[in-house]
């Protein structure tokens, strides 16, 4: 069995909750490869960076993922992705007409993708992000956004384990959380979760761990609130989800600015 552990890498920065600098929310290493996005806070789109974790950043393969976010001047809010047997779930939350909420759940399979262009105009990632791969309807946002009338501390994070897809949505210090198995979505009771920003959900011991920007934490299932006194400042932070290891890294994002460096130099020298 892999030992797990979290390592928290503290290196403090500037409060700054509209940048996680150059990759959203969370890095993944599986079978000694990297998996991390970068959106274009112009565009809205996402891009899927794939490498070895032994070789420099700037090397991984780049590729262009039918999904995004929109980024909100105020309570801002990261991509929410996760992978799972090499498929991209994620949250295509972008602002473009064609896009709805209810088909805003995204499966995309690693294999199917395009590289990166630049030089392609992003109206066709935001036109296939608004319709493709919409296997699984978005029934939990729809409910949230019919339960709650104000939606600006909207925040929300994905992740797939047994192959079950988890949702994670709260607004106003409210947390529910949603799984999808057997083709039905089941809703748990409403969790009291203090948010004064995003939060992120990482898998770890077999548990759900539930981290905001206000320091609440806990850990789901069973629900258990963290003390206060273990806080992780996740406002500039990336998680780095080893899943070689087992081991979960909170980094700074300004470690990330050297792209000539390997992930696994970043993280044994830091």
């Amino acid at each position: 069995m892999v030992r797990s552990f979290i390592i928290l890498l503290l290196f403090f920065c500037g409060n700054n909750l509209f940048a996680q600098g150059k990759f959203d929310r969370r890095i993944i290493i599986e079978k000694d490869t990297f998996y991390a996005v970068e959106i274009n806070n112009e565009t809205q789109v996402a891009k899927l960076f794939i490498g070895d974790i032994h070789k420099p950043i700037d090397s991984a393969a780049v590729f262009a993922l039918p999904a995004g976010t929109k980024r909100r001047n105020q309570n801002f809010l990261p991509f929410a992705w996760t992978l799972y047997h090499d498929t991209v779930y994620c949250i295509n939350f972008t602002e473009y007409a064609q896009n709805s909420h209810i088909n805003s759940l995204k499966s995309i399979p690693v294999n199917t993708l395009e590289e990166y262009n630049a030089n392609e105009k992003p109206t066709k990632n935001l036109m296939q992000a608004a319709y493709a791969n919409k296997a699984i309807i978005n029934l939990p946002l729809i409910k949230t956004f019919k339960k709650y009338v104000y939606m600006d501390d909207l925040y929300f994070d994905i992740q797939v384990k047994a192959g079950i897809v988890y949702q994670f949505i709260c607004v106003k210090n409210e947390l529910t959380v949603w799984s999808y198995k057997n083709s039905a979505w089941e809703e748990s009771e409403v969790i009291p979760f203090k948010t004064n920003g995003f939060f992120s959900v990482f898998e770890y011991s077999g548990n759900f761990n539930v981290v905001s920007t206000s320091g609440d934490y806990l850990i789901y299932p069973p629900l258990i609130h963290m003390n206060p006194n273990s806080m992780i400042d996740i406002s500039n932070k990336l998680i780095v989800e080893n899943r070689d290891s087992g081991e979960i890294h909170f980094i700074s994002s300004s470690w990330l600015d050297d792209i000539s460096l390997s992930l696994k130099e970043i993280l044994e020298r830091k």
